[in-house]
């Protein structure tokens, strides 16, 4: 799992939304609004998507696993799909490195 300080709180997500140079990249996990530099990560999971708080907690953890694990250059917030929860581990994470590596190419 990603450590306390690659995890961002809600004034660093309130400035994140408001900064200038956010960009926006989205796949069937979810939507990845981020900045190029960095390197922390929020995940925003819905009730509204997925009643049962396990299912929303267990995908949290993972997508912040999957971002400890890589080396990706970017501050973002991942809004998790509403068909995200019912994928399996192999997919989400294909999904994940997808998802980086797209936002790793519109950085460029």
């Amino acid at each position: 799992m990603a450590s306390s300080t690659n995890r961002l709180n809600r004034e660093q997500v309130t400035a994140l939304l408001s900064h200038k140079d956010l960009r926006v990249t989205y796949n069937p996990l979810g939507t990845l609004k981020y900045i190029p530099s960095g390197s922390a990560l929020a995940v925003v999971t819905s009730a509204k998507h997925e009643k049962r708080a396990t299912a929303r907690n267990k995908l949290r953890r993972r997508l912040k696993a999957l971002f400890g694990q890589t080396e990706a250059p970017l501050i973002g917030i991942l809004y998790a799909s509403k068909q995200s929860y019912a994928l399996p581990y192999e997919k989400i994470k294909t999904l994940f490195h997808e998802l980086v590596e797209k936002s790793k190419n519109r950085s460029r």
